[in-house]
């Protein structure tokens, strides 16, 4: 809805009101549009101040030498009948309903007096003696007051969603215009919520302060808040809070827009589901938790959760145009990842701004901004937004600024008459899942009660789960476990096994485990095995360990609302202890090998000397057997390169030539194993932000691993150096287990070269 709040912000609300205005007939001009525009200095003639009586309160008169009749006011909608040739007083304050600071206002109706005003089928009422300012579709402003200084008093209510449908959009415009946030908070109107916020502004020289309101409920028909702002201008007095409150409190809300259904939940009713929406065509499908609201076009998208703590924001096309231009010149970028398409992230303040690299039309970038309090990165919300997020570009989007792509399919002529038109082919089939290819499919196995039982492929964890509540996230990679998410959202589980790769042993990770959740419930250690309750992000938390002896360790934690205890308390006790397999605590015995009778001395072979293995053009691809292009490798005496030495400096860059371009970023790294003999070395690091600070994996391309718990923050990096310097051979991030011990007889080399 376009209003008088149509350039939004404070400058929107308080009508901006000319600094030069030297008359009433200024001041009524600057509220016309040109095509409205009359000769009102004809009609009235300049106001002399100085000709009128003194005034207690700043009120508005007309010139006293104009007839009122003489004046045709309809285009400023002021009742004639409350002008007069002395000035207007501002009336006498009501009796207050309520405090607005308060905990609340109770609905209460206005003085008799008082003139009703309607927004659809919502309505309010505003004081008599104040002058209609502007009024349009859904929207009114009064004013009291000397208008030619401007110095007085303003009320403006409208209904209006320019700003976003949260009062956290509104201050962003306001503070756009250079508008200073003084206070905020909420008050309850009955049933309704109202968010408020105080804010001061130079206006061209004249001092602003006001009071804005928004509901929280969207109405009419185009689901909008509605916006109530209460403003002093030119040093004037606040407007008297028994005024404001009781226009607050004359506050009728119409039909409150209601959301598009969710679905019903499977299991059993709870407090909303998440949802899913798709903008832009199919560019962009966001899942929102449960809870949010808010309203998209064909050109952007503005959700947030209750209460507005947390908004995400979608531009295509110009709206993103327009936000890119605001960017600082020079602001720096981090690479990322984002809905499986690549793009690039700017930390704004309380703001994260995401632009993909491809526009999907050319000229028409995609943005998406996430903003909220501090911290609100660490939030359960922020990460399944971005872990859901998924970007579908069409095959024509190309690089931003980049010239639209040129097909390399030649070009069809028409067929000539009677000529045979050719069959179109089906597409290729598509390529395999990897985590299937490399480990064989996992096993879904649903019995007659429903439940079903996951056995995973690659290290035979498995549970059993109600499978017509929860199902089943796609694997990861590398093949560890599953994910899985109730049909109605409120609910999720995961398993997995992994190598102790730290080492930590079942009591490391048992501690690490308990400062995890707060408050904590209970722990109950078992041999070779614990389990514990808490809560974590307002949920209940079960996790359930079981470690082998050899260090396999297979982990389940679920998570529910703890208001459905009762629910998931007989289901939860069956997943765990369906969980498994149990721990395997036998220790693994191995024939000592015994000398031969008789111990020959190698001989040295009588043919020529092996020759010197050339150095590479490039880094070599992994090997695709065992000792393929070496078949000795021969480790000397090991040592740890000294910090700022040139030879530690080398390995950390061909250490970095794989794994910046694998997580998407650049990281340096925290060094926890360096073994070299100065011909190989090994490298177990944790890759950290250059400024040393620790890596959001959620900002890379392994979010959605993290986010699933299914990776480590560990890199591990084979390196040789030979003629061309230090080459990285083979690479794993975020291991799961102790990825090297596939490299020792992969390249014959020992044990020793990858231990502390």
């Amino acid at each position: 809805m376009k209003t008088l709040f149509a350039g939004a912000g404070l400058c929107a609300l308080m009508l901006c009101l000319p600094a030069q205005a030297e008359t009433l007939a200024d001041l009524g001009r600057a509220t016309l549009a040109p095509a409205q525009e009359r000769p009102l200095d004809d009609l009235l003639g300049p106001l002399d101040a100085a000709a009128l009586p003194p005034l207690s309160v700043p009120g508005i008169s007309l010139d006293p030498g104009a007839p009122p009749e003489a004046a045709d006011w309809g285009d400023f909608d002021l009742d004639l009948a409350q002008s007069s040739a002395t000035p207007v007083d501002s009336p006498p304050a009501p009796a207050p309903a309520a405090n607005a600071n308060d905990s609340g206002i109770t609905p209460a109706d206005p003085p008799a007096d008082w003139i009703w005003f309607d927004m659809q089928d919502s309505r309010i009422a505003l004081p008599p003696g104040w002058k209609t300012m502007e009024e349009k579709d859904g929207a009114r402003a009064v004013f009291v007051g000397d208008a030619s200084v401007p110095r007085g008093q303003l009320i403006s209510v409208a209904l209006d969603d320019v700003s976003g449908t949260t009062i956290d959009g509104l201050l962003d415009d306001l503070e756009d215009e250079g508008g200073s946030l003084q206070a905020r908070g909420d008050i309850t109107l009955g049933d309704e919520v109202l968010d408020w916020a105080d804010v001061t502004m130079d206006m061209g020289g004249i001092p602003a302060q006001m009071r804005v309101y928004m509901t929280r409920s969207l109405l009419g028909e185009d689901a909008e808040p509605i916006n109530m702002a209460f403003g002093a201008v030119g040093g004037a007095d606040p407007v008297d809070p028994a005024i404001r409150d009781t226009v607050l409190a004359s506050l009728r809300l119409g039909k409150v827009h209601q959301a598009e259904p969710a679905a019903p939940p499977t299991m059993a009713t709870g407090t909303g589901a998440e949802q899913v929406k798709t903008l832009f065509g199919t560019l962009v499908t966001v899942t929102l938790p449960a809870g949010w609201s808010g309203i998209a076009t064909h050109e952007s998208g503005d959700y947030s959760a209750p209460g507005g703590a947390l908004r995400v924001r979608f531009l295509y096309g110009d709206p993103a145009t327009k936000e890119l231009a605001g960017l600082a010149p020079g602001a720096s970028a981090i690479p990322t990842w984002q809905g499986n398409a690549p793009a690039q992230e700017y930390g704004l303040n309380g703001t994260e701004l995401t632009v993909w690299d491809n526009c999907p039309e050319p000229g028409m970038p995609l943005v998406m901004l996430l903003s909220g309090p501090a911290g609100f990165q660490n939030g359960l919300e922020y990460r399944e937004i971005l872990t859901r997020l998924q970007i579908t570009m069409p095959k024509a989007a190309a690089p931003c600024g980049a010239p639209p792509p040129q097909t390399s399919e030649p070009q069809q002529q028409a067929a000539a008459p009677g000529a045979p038109v050719a069959t179109p082919q089906p597409p290729a089939p598509p390529a395999p899942d990897p985590a299937a290819a490399a480990w064989g499919e996992d096993v879904f196995e649903t019995d007659a009660s429903g439940y079903t039982l996951y056995r995973n492929a690659r290290h035979g964890v498995s549970i059993s789960y109600p499978g017509t509540y929860f199902q089943a996230d796609p694997p990861p990679a590398n093949g560890d476990g599953r994910s899985f998410r109730s049909v109605d959202g409120q609910a999720s589980f995961y398993v997995f096994a992994q190598y102790d790769a730290l080492d930590l042993g079942l009591d490391g990770m048992r501690a690490e485990d308990r400062a995890s959740l707060a408050p904590l419930y209970y722990d109950q250690p078992e041999q070779g095995a614990y389990q514990m309750a808490g809560a974590r992000d307002g949920k209940t938390v079960i996790r359930r360990v079981i470690r082998d002896l050899d260090g396999l360790t297979r982990t389940f934690e679920i998570s529910y609302p703890p208001e459905r205890e009762s629910e998931f308390s007989a289901v939860v006790a069956h997943m765990a202890g369906s969980f498994g397999p149990p721990p395997d605590l036998t220790p693994q015995t191995m024939a000592v090998p015994q000398p031969p009778q008789t111990a020959a001395v190698p001989q040295p072979p009588a043919q020529a000397p092996r020759p010197i293995t050339q150095p590479p053009a490039a880094t070599p691809p992994r090997p695709a057997s065992p000792g393929v292009g070496m078949t000795d490798a021969p480790v000397g005496a090991l040592y740890t390169p000294q910090r700022g030495s040139a030879e530690r400096s080398a390995i950390m860059d061909a250490a970095r030539v794989p794994i910046v371009p694998a997580i998407g970023q650049h990281v340096i790294f925290v060094v926890d194993v360096l073994n070299s003999d100065g011909h190989w070395a090994y490298l177990q690091a944790t890759p950290v932000n250059a400024d040393g600070t620790p890596l959001n994996w959620l900002r890379t391309n392994y979010a959605s691993d993290w986010a699933a718990d299914a990776m480590s923050d560990v890199v591990m990096v084979l390196l040789r150096r030979d003629g061309a310097g230090w080459q990285a051979i083979d690479w794993i991030v975020g291991p799961t287990d102790v990825a090297w011990l596939e490299w020792v007889p992969r390249y014959m080399l020992p044990v020793r070269l990858f231990q502390p």
